[in-house]
Parts: structure tokens; C-alpha cells; sequence
């Protein structure tokens, strides 16, 4: 996002510790972080809403993404 509203970059840094997600291809999904693990259904709840959280991300970062080159064509059109 930065990138495209033209802002400063910031230094990659990545977690230490991170939340892993499985899901079990039967509607269940595992969750691991800092040794613990758990599992069931509720987990695999838990994963979708957070899968689709991040999608919409994205899916949001591209139409922003759209609506500025569609903004910048229509410019460069009007100019000529």
C-alpha cells in the first residue's frame, strides 16, 4: 500500500513466533503457537474467518490498486 500511495517503504521484519493454522479436510483444523496446540471445529471456524480477513485485504489493496490507474488513464486521456 505504501508503494502505491507513493509513501516510504518500511524494513521487512518478520515474527518471531507465528500462529499456524491447518485445516484437517474434514472441517476441522489444527492450531499450533509457542508449543501449544489445539484442534476441532471451532479451530477451523477460527481459520476461515482469519483466511478471509486476509483476502479481503488483498481484494481491497487491488480495487484501491484499479481505481488509481483508472484515475491516472482518465487523466492522461483528458490531456490529449
Amino acid at each position: 500500500r505504501r508503494a502505491i500511495d507513493g509513501e516510504a517503504l518500511q524494513a521487512y521484519r518478520p515474527q518471531k513466533h507465528w500462529l499456524t493454522l491447518l485445516s484437517t479436510a474434514d472441517g476441522r483444523a489444527v492450531a499450533d503457537k509457542w508449543g501449544l496446540s489445539l484442534e476441532g471445529r471451532w479451530v477451523w471456524r477460527w481459520k476461515n474467518w482469519n483466511d478471509r480477513r486476509f483476502v479481503d485485504g488483498y481484494n481491497a489493496l487491488a480495487a484501491s490498486a484499479g481505481r488509481e490507474a483508472g484515475h491516472s488513464v482518465r487523466n492522461n486521456a483528458r490531456r490529449r
